[in-house]
This record gives structure tokens, sequence and C-alpha cells, in this order.
């Protein structure tokens, strides 16, 4: 009724959610001199006319969510001159309104909105949050669809059924820094799909059907600090995909924080994801400190990358197909107390369902799957680990055994990324073993020309005399890598000798090959 608050000028919030009303008289509560926040949620309200509120100089903040509205008549709204939120969630509204000028949040989601139309935003507001979630409108944005909307930073688009980014209606947010697009249909992400962002810091394109992400897919976002790309259909990430993130850069104040690529269908991560550079060295991860790759296929992670990545502080690598750690992000893990999600080991048997951080390096030595052995027999072999300090050019290495007189018993060319290798002792190589003398094993290093890096005699182990001792099995104490040659106990007869700088050799007698 028109005078349901007389005289009741200092009340500054009334609460009349969860009732039944399905109409509210013209200006009562115009006496509400003091009025501040105004709830009408949860009630039947079909339609908002243009003299429901009137002026209501005070008003803060409005909540008629829940309610059955079809229409919100153009000027309704817009004399609430000092109102800075409007929800309207959960109703039937089919169009744009006009907003007050001092309106900071409006929450339209889970409307029937089919499209937005040019001009529907006035030249003068002060909009930072807009909610138009859980819409109908597909594809349906113009150029002009959010002009005017000049100081606008967060931005919420999903569930509408879009089937590309819109990046035309986009480019004039020139202010927008949170842009949600998850539950959407996009399928393809192309070449700068979102035009010129400059002040974006949070992506979500979480939970669409991405199958393909081309190469510069975000240049225009310079200041991206969180993307996702969780749960799409993604089987591969393309070089250079992120090529024009400018917060990728060391000289640049914002960083690439957090990038969730969990649920998806990717096999391998490359190293050179980020440039695709044919010369790049190492994943620049400097400055991610979050990186989901849960929920995928993934059989290994780029080590270099990873160790490199000063500021990660989680990894999530849940549910892939990996079936080990190189022994470097073990380190990690245990040296900056990386969180990291994974599941328990499973082999070698001995070490099953115990936590990776439990377990000396030593003991993860597990069976290779490939191997074929015959049980009760062993098979003797040698395991070499050596590892690279130079950040000189090392294109791969050739690893080699030669007797006293330089004659080569062995040889095998290794990629870079590899820093083991288990050498099995055949026939042949047995008898010159047992015949006696001097042999070595030995590792050098060539550059991407294919020339031989310089030869250092710290790059080759002795191997034992007496062939016949070498053990049935081999039973480490708790040893550390280092730069500085170490001595290591052992509880049985185990040989390992560490070479300084360069490389680690076990001679073991072993059933499958021993690897990390």
């Amino acid at each position: 009724m028109k005078n349901s608050f007389p005289k009741l000028y200092e009340l500054h919030t009334v609460d009349v959610s969860h009732n039944e009303l399905e109409e509210i008289f013209n200006a009562v509560f115009q006496n509400l001199f003091s009025l501040r926040y105004l709830h009408l949620s949860h009630n039947s309200l079909t339609a908002i006319k243009s003299s429901t509120f009137g002026t209501l100089p005070t008003l803060l903040a409005v909540d008629v969510s829940y309610n059955k509205l079809t229409t919100v008549s153009r000027g309704s709204l817009a004399k609430l001159q000092s109102c800075r939120e409007i929800d309207l969630r959960y109703n039937f509204i089919e169009s744009i309104f006009q907003i007050p000028a001092a309106l900071a949040s409006l929450n339209l989601a889970h409307n029937s909105l089919t499209e937005i139309k040019p001009s529907s935003w006035p030249m003068m507001n002060s909009l930072l949050r807009l909610n138009l979630s859980s819409n109908l409108l597909a594809d349906n944005l113009y150029d002009s669809s959010f002009s005017s909307l000049l100081t606008l930073q967060s931005l919420d688009l999903s569930g509408n059924g879009l089937s590309r980014p819109p990046w035309q209606a986009l480019s004039v947010l020139s202010s927008l820094q949170y842009l949600y697009m998850q539950n959407n249909n996009l399928t393809l992400l192309s070449k700068s799909s979102f035009g010129n962002l400059p002040t974006l810091f949070h992506l979500d394109l979480s939970y669409n059907s991405i199958a393909e992400v081309s190469k510069q897919s975000f240049t225009g976002l310079q200041q991206l600090l969180d993307l996702s790309l969780q749960g799409n259909g993604l089987e591969t990430i393309p070089n250079e995909a992120f090529k024009g993130l400018v917060a990728l850069s060391p000289w640049i104040p914002y960083r690439l924080q957090e990038v969730d690529l969990s649920h998806n269908s990717i096999p391998v991560l490359t190293y050179d994801i980020t440039y695709g550079s044919k010369t790049l060295r190492k994943l620049n991860l400097k400055n991610i400190t979050e990186l989901h790759l849960q929920n995928n296929i993934l059989t290994d992670i780029p080590t270099d990358g990873i160790t490199n990545a000063t500021q990660l502080r989680l990894l999530d690598v849940r549910n892939n197909e990996m079936t080990r750690f190189e022994p470097a992000i073990v380190k990690k893990i245990i040296n900056t107390g990386l969180e990291v999600f994974f599941e328990v080991c499973n082999e070698p048997g001995s070490l099953a369902n115990e936590n990776i951080l439990t377990i000396d390096e030593d003991r993860l030595l597990c069976v290779d799957r490939n191997t074929t052995s015959v049980e009760g027999v062993a098979q003797p072999s040698i395991y070499a680990h050596w590892f690279v300090l130079t950040s000189d050019d090392v294109a791969d290495f050739i690893i080699y055994i030669k007797d006293e007189k330089n004659n080569i018993l062995y040889t095998k060319d290794i990629a870079y990324n590899l820093r083991s290798l288990t050498i099995t002792i055949d026939n042949d190589l047995e008898k010159k073993f047992k015949s006696g003398g001097n042999f070595d094993v030995c590792i050098q290093a060539r550059a991407s020309s294919g020339a031989p890096k310089k030869w250092h005699p710290s790059q080759c182990q002795k191997v034992t005399d007496d062939f016949d001792s070498w053990p049935k099995n081999l039973t480490v104490d708790k040893r550390r890598l280092t730069k500085k040659k170490v001595k290591y106990s052992w509880f049985s007869n185990s040989v390992l000798g560490l070479v300084s700088d360069s490389i680690l050799i076990t001679l073991v007698h072993s059933i499958g090959t021993p690897m990390f």
C-alpha cells in the first residue's frame, strides 16, 4: 500500500524477501528518506514500472533476484542516483534497461537476454562489474555492445553458448581485468582471439570444447596473470601458443602466475611451448606460481622448465600416465618445499604406496617396463648417471667404453634430455672384462654443430677389475649429488663411484634394467 512506511524517516534497511509479492505500488518507499538497502528477492514480481521506486536518493543497493521479472522499464532504475549495486539474478529479463550513473555492480545472471544492442549503456557511468552469465546471448554481441563501459573491470559471459570469442565487442573495454567465458561452446582459439585487452589479468576459458589453440592466440593480453583452459578437448598445444604474452618477459613487472591445463587430453608438454624456437633450451616458467596439469595423458614433463621455475609453489600432475620423476624434480620438491599432487609409487614393488618425498633417491630404481627378463637369471649391466653444470652449447652426448689401449668396445649416442643410461653387458664385453685389464666408461658432450666438446679426465670412470665381484643387488646408503667429489658408504660390496662434476657409474647385476 502507498502508506506502508509512514514517518519511518530513520529506517535504512527494508527486507521483504521470501514472500509472495506480485506487485509494488508506485512510490511506496518514497517517504523513507534514509533508506540504504532494499531486499525484494524470492518473490513473484513480474515487472518494475517507471514509478515503482521513484528517486530514493539515498538508496545504495537493491536486490530483486529470484523473482519472475520479464520487463524492467527503461528509466525505472536510472533515477536511483546513488545506487551502487543492483542484483536481478534468476529472472526472465529479455533486454537491457538504463542504469544509474553511479552504479558499480550489475548482476543479470540467469535471465533471458538474447542480445546486447548498441547504445545500451549511458555515456556517463561508473560500472565496474557486469555479470551476464547463463543468458542466451550466443554470438549476438556487436562491435558497440559494450561501448561507453570505459571503467568496466569484470565481465562474466559464462554459460551463454558462445561459439567464438567476441573480440570486436570486447575491444572497447580498455579497463577490463577479469573475463569469464567458461561453460560456452568455444572450439577454436585463433590468432589474437581476444583482440587488445591491455589490462586483462584473469581469463577463464574452462569447460568449453576447445580442441585447437593457434599460435599467438593470446597476443594482445599484455598483463595476463591467470589463464584457465581446464576441462577442454585439448590434445596438443602448439609452439608459440603463448607467444605475445608480455607477462612472460622478465623485464615486465607483471608475470604470468597460473596456468590451468587440467582435464584435457594433452599427451606431451613440450619444452618450446612458450616461444616455439628450435634453439629454446628451457621452458620459461620462472614466474609461474601454480601449474595444473592433472587429468591428462602426460607421460613426461619438461624437467628444465620445472626446475628453473623459481616462483613455482604448486604442481598438480595427478591422473596422468607418468611413470617417473627426474631426480632434478625430486631435489626441487625437497629443497624448495614445492607442493606436488601426484600418485604414490607403484614400482619397484618395495616402494609401492610410499610417498616419493620419504624415499631416498637411491631407492628410485625401477624395472624398465620394456625389458624382458628371465626370472632367476641375473643380467650384468652398468648404470651411468651424469649431470650437466655448464651453460655452454651442449646438443647431445656420446657414451663409450674403452680399454687401456683406447680401443672402443661400446659406443652409443644419447639425446640431450637424458641423464642416465643402462648399458647391458653382452657376452663379448663380458669376456673382455673377465680377461683382465683396465677399462673406462666415458661420456663426452657434442655441440649443436656435431663437433665434440673438450674432453676432461673427470668424464671417465674406471670399471671395477673383478667382474665377478659386481653385486647381485644394489643396496645403497644415503648419498648426495654435489659439485664436489663425495665418498659413499655401502651396506654390502656394492660399487659406486662419482667423478667430480660429471658422471656417476653404478655396476650391478640386475634382473631387468635399473632406472630412475
